[in-house]
């Protein structure tokens, strides 16, 4: 159901953080669903990360016919998460929402977030789900990942369900925590330091459609139909670990947490003794793994911890 415009007027403005590169084949339609939104409240603020195709050209065509498109190119080309981080720091409204160049859109996807947010936490976030080919009707099977959601910072010290591109945050916590580390996935790290300054807030609607091509892009810059061995490292959970432990106002009990998984982790990578990581994992096994759904319990964890030790110890 839309909303009349007197009452629309009523919510905050929203900032989508478009950032894109060499993303001409599937631009278009993603920028139609952003355009599109039922939340007419929105700036679209897009930075180009020194493209090399006809991405530029055709950023350029929307932003002459839609007045809220505030476009921006780098000189040189800034990675994956330093293009975000940049974008983030010229937004001016209250909220800003991140997207991805290859995604689409429900049309009332800013709408419900907005709706739905608690103003008192520092991001909101929905359901995606993948998709390959031209349209969502080819969309994937449902996750098998249960969400996280709230303050429970071990839940987001193995894996993360958070995805950047279903984020609605306040921009006053997202500017307190920049800049947005290189060698981290942003979005991990946006939700564990909302995790420890308030919490997360999970709306299980489905609202963004993640295409999956052979070009899709990470921070580490793997590609889709790879094996994405780095999810899988240690050392990057650790880095995710390190990086939270640093919150300021952290509490005593997660600090500590932090710093005796982090010991764990340090002994794996630096001395390869897996059983210490191991033991850790099993003995916080209900948060660690509380994301897989099945019902089986700790031999689903214990395979699950021995799989992530023995990926680690094969590719290092």
């Amino acid at each position: 159901m839309k909303e009349s415009p007197s009452v629309v007027m009523d919510y905050p403005a929203v900032t989508v953080v478009l950032c894109t590169y060499n993303g001409e084949r599937f631009i278009d339609q993603q920028l139609y669903s952003i355009r599109n939104q039922s939340y007419k409240k929105i700036v679209i603020l897009i930075t180009d990360d020194a493209s090399t195709d006809g991405t530029w050209e055709k950023l350029n065509a929307h932003a002459a016919a839609d007045p809220r498109i505030q476009l921006y190119q780098n000189k040189n080309n800034l990675g994956y998460n330093q293009n975000f981080s940049q974008a983030c720091a010229r937004v001016t409204t209250p909220l800003l929402a991140f997207a991805d160049q290859d995604d689409l859109w429900h049309e009332e996807k800013i709408e419900r977030l907005v709706k739905a947010l608690d103003k008192k936490l520092p991001l909101i976030y929905c359901n995606s789900r993948s998709f390959t080919g031209d349209t969502p009707l080819t969309t994937l099977p449902k996750s098998l990942y249960q969400r996280f959601e709230g303050s429970n910072i071990l839940q987001l010290s193995l894996f993360n369900t958070v995805n950047g591109h279903a984020i609605l945050a306040q921009t006053d916590f997202i500017k307190k925590i920049q800049p947005f580390p290189v060698h981290l996935f942003y979005d991990w790290y946006i939700a564990g330091k909302a995790a420890l300054e308030g919490g997360v807030q999970y709306l299980p609607e489905l609202l963004v459609y993640q295409r999956m091509h052979t070009s899709n892009a990470s921070v580490f810059g793997e590609r889709a139909g790879e094996k994405k061995t780095k999810l899988l490292h240690m050392a990057a959970v650790r880095a995710n670990c390190i990086a939270f432990a640093e919150t300021p106002g952290i509490t005593s009990k997660s600090l500590l947490l932090l710093q005796e998984w982090i010991a764990r982790l340090d002994q794996l990578i630096e001395k390869r003794k897996p059983w210490p990581s191991f033991i850790f994992m099993m003995r916080h096994r209900a948060d660690l793994f509380f994301y897989k759904k099945r019902k089986i319990g700790w031999p689903s964890h214990f395979k699950h911890a021995i799989r992530l030790l023995q990926t680690y110890l094969k590719h290092n």
